[in-house]
């Protein structure tokens, strides 16, 4: 049983990659309505509408391609470690974690090392 849900919560997540990789705003609906993006050093998104809009910043600004290396998961959260590809062909890693139920996405904190990795 605790497999199919980390599975689904994990798909959840494969979901929004999927979507931003192809610049699809969609991004959103994967969210509960208040769910929150909170970032080092930024203000904390929150809310479907300001997430939708974060996520257009992010589109707009870089045009990410981005890989799921390798997922953990607990009974609460999921941790995705990404390699995304940026506009410029710029690599950057970083590991996002999830709170997330078989309904959505209830919070996401992103950890990025901001450095690129190598030039494409």
């Amino acid at each position: 049983m605790a497999g199919s849900t980390i599975s689904a919560r994990e798909g959840i997540i494969r979901e929004l990659f999927a979507r931003l990789s192809a610049g699809n705003p969609d991004v959103a609906e994967l969210y509960h309505e208040n769910a929150t993006i909170r970032r080092r050093m930024e203000p904390v998104v929150t809310g479907r509408e300001a997430i939708r809009r974060f996520y257009l910043g992010v589109v707009a600004d870089t045009s990410p391609d981005v890989e799921i290396v390798d997922f953990i998961s607990d009974e609460r959260r999921v941790a995705a470690l990404l390699r995304a590809t940026t506009t410029g062909g710029v690599q950057r890693r970083a590991v996002d974690v999830f709170e997330v139920d078989e309904d959505g996405i209830h919070s996401l904190e992103i950890y990025s090392d901001g450095q690129p990795l190598t030039p494409a």
